[in-house]
């Protein structure tokens, strides 16, 4: 009798090596259906346009990106806003106070709709975008709702999750948006608020242990968070990895990958979707 338990453990342990998923570690399925969505455009079609502007959203429409990803964060009077850094001071002409021999950052949350509305985010990529504004998220909505492009939103800050969710659904857009966020408050948030939409976990940390220690630790990550969508940095992705997550139940889309042989290595490993600043690089390698 003592001789088959430690059989039993010795096989089990086996198992655990050869990277066999148990019943328990699996994600199960969502209430929100994952989208079929092979090319996201990174802040709209960034490599040629402003940004997180309309013109970069319009660029990744007229790219056949299926989905256009962009930033939010709220102002200090209450507007949800389009904006990645949380500060102006890189994309935009915003004039900041100089301490120490260097710009202070003006940040999103310090200044009023009307103060961000006289800001011009388009000058900085081009001369010829002069003029451009940073859109509110209704206002990025309304471009994208006019096409067959999903809005990919990604929350940079936990507390304004309804806004965000009143948004979309008074664009009448809940049914084909995707939200994403690096913290795992803000994607519980969204589960709890919107079940049926689709939310993805953003991550892409240092890793330097196994592959196997990688799937165990997102599987787990996904249980917690409850969902079965990951959006995952590409420099940790590979066909072992992928599979690993696929088979607990788990779709990977990945960030930000701009080039063609990458790309392919990721489809071929089971990424369904990737995040780009080349849409229209990625759409001809998706075809």
């Amino acid at each position: 009798m003592k001789h088959c338990t430690l059989s039993l453990s010795a096989m089990m342990m086996i198992m655990s090596l050869c990277g066999i998923t148990n019943a328990a570690d699996k994600v199960k399925p969502k209430e929100f259906k994952i989208p079929d969505l092979p090319v996201v455009a990174h802040r709209g079609f960034s490599y040629e346009y402003p940004e997180n502007t309309v013109a970069a959203a319009t660029g990744a429409i007229n790219a056949k990106a299926e989905g256009c990803e962009f930033d939010v964060y709220i102002s200090r009077d209450g507007v949800v806003f389009v904006m990645h850094d949380g500060t102006f001071n890189r994309t935009t002409n915003v004039k900041a106070e100089i301490v120490d021999g260097k710009p202070k950052p003006v940040r999103l949350n310090e200044l009023s709709f009307d103060e961000i509305r006289r800001l011009d985010a388009g000058s900085w990529k081009d001369a010829k975008f002069a003029g451009e504004k940073i859109p509110t998220l209704d206002e990025m909505l309304a471009a994208l709702k006019q096409s067959e492009c999903w809005p990919v939103i990604e929350i940079k800050q936990a507390g304004f999750e309804q806004q965000v969710i009143d948004a979309v659904k008074k664009a009448k857009l809940e049914d084909r948006t995707v939200i994403i966020a690096f913290s795992k408050d803000v994607v519980k948030t969204i589960r709890k608020l919107a079940p049926t939409i689709p939310v993805a976990w953003l991550w892409g940390d240092k890793w330097e242990k196994s592959d196997a220690e990688l799937v165990e630790f997102l599987v787990a990550a996904a249980n917690e968070i409850d969902t079965n969508l990951l959006d995952l940095a590409h420099t940790h992705m590979n066909a072992n990895v992928v599979k690993g997550l696929n088979d607990a139940g788990i779709t990977v889309w990945c960030w930000t990958v701009n080039d063609p042989a990458r790309m392919a290595v990721l489809r071929k490993a089971g990424v369904i979707s990737i995040t780009t600043d080349r849409p229209d690089m990625a759409r001809a390698n998706s075809e």
